[in-house]
């Protein structure tokens, strides 16, 4: 989902899970910082029941912001890729045995290079 700053859709998107009969287990978001963003939100803002949250540049001026929201049941960890620094955020979920999966959420601006989103 592209929220263009969360802190405006953060109660809708509470209410719209608290609909659901089946909620989803992972939940990407990017653009959860305002354009031009000049007072940083606390990721305490954006918690939500039920969820953990992974995020990058949310406490900093560069970028847009990125959220991941994984079920609690999820058995997830933060995963750093090798490769250039983007606005993205990654996590790895353990599977059977010593399997595993990796899920990214990534956000590339309409103005940035195609260079940018090589991993």
């Amino acid at each position: 989902m592209n929220a263009d700053s969360l802190r405006n859709k953060h109660v809708k998107l509470e209410t719209f899970l608290n609909d659901k009969l089946y909620k989803p287990d992972i939940i990407g978001i990017v653009e959860v910082k305002a354009n031009n963003c000049t007072v940083f939100p606390q990721i305490s803002e954006f918690a939500l029941d039920s969820y953990d949250v992974c995020y990058v540049n949310l406490d900093n001026v560069y970028g847009r912001g990125v959220l991941l929201y994984t079920a609690l049941w999820m058995n997830v960890s933060p995963y750093i890729p090798d490769g250039p620094a983007l606005d993205s955020v990654w996590i790895t979920i353990k599977l059977l045995e010593k399997d595993r999966l990796i899920i990214g959420c990534i956000y590339r601006s309409l103005s940035s290079s195609a260079m940018m989103i090589l991993i």
